[in-house]
């Protein structure tokens, strides 16, 4: 029954702001989170190797894993929060923050693969891309933990389900 109340109010909001809500999208986010720390992992260890054949093959793994990322987060995740809490709203100056902050983080991670993931490396190069990536991975790894407990629980809350959810029930029951 209570899963009946929770679709028909989706349906309900869904139709009043036109962006659908994805109770799977959080985890999914989660999940690319973890592979994307994964491939720096495995870039790490193969630079170590001096294995630069591998090292390219992760750089272009983790390029595209991480564009895909930021389309999905861009599209469904922010646009959606940005519908839910009013303009003026402390949670919308939080959204549109770290919605810029990964607009300035996109373009240093893509300057850094333009610089490595388009070229042959060596022996000479690793010292410069040791110090790059450690900026690099420092950078993703503080923004994935700011992100997974600063901005995910806006979109849910983890004792009672998603906050859109309890939005939902409140505000939108079926008549």
């Amino acid at each position: 029954m209570r899963l009946q109340n929770i679709t028909n109010n989706i349906s309900a909001f869904n139709s009043k702001i036109g962006i659908p809500v994805d109770l799977r999208l959080i985890k999914e986010l989660e999940a690319e989170h973890a592979l994307l720390d994964q491939l720096l992992t495995n870039m790490e260890s193969a630079v170590a190797q001096s294995n630069f054949v591998q090292l390219s093959n992760y750089l272009n793994d983790f390029a595209s894993l991480l564009r895909t990322h930021f389309a999905k987060e861009n599209t469904k995740f922010y646009m959606r929060l940005q519908y839910v809490f009013p303009a003026n709203s402390a949670q919308f100056e939080v959204i549109r923050e770290f919605k810029d902050e990964m607009l300035l983080i996109g373009k240093t991670i893509n300057k850094f693969l333009s610089r490595y993931a388009t070229r042959k490396m060596d022996e000479q190069q690793k010292p410069q891309f040791l110090s790059d990536f450690k900026a690099i991975n420092e950078l993703l790894h503080s923004r994935i933990h700011n992100e997974e407990t600063k901005l995910f629980p806006l979109y849910k809350d983890p004792t009672n389900g998603s906050l859109y959810e309890q939005l939902l029930i409140k505000e939108f029951k079926p008549s």
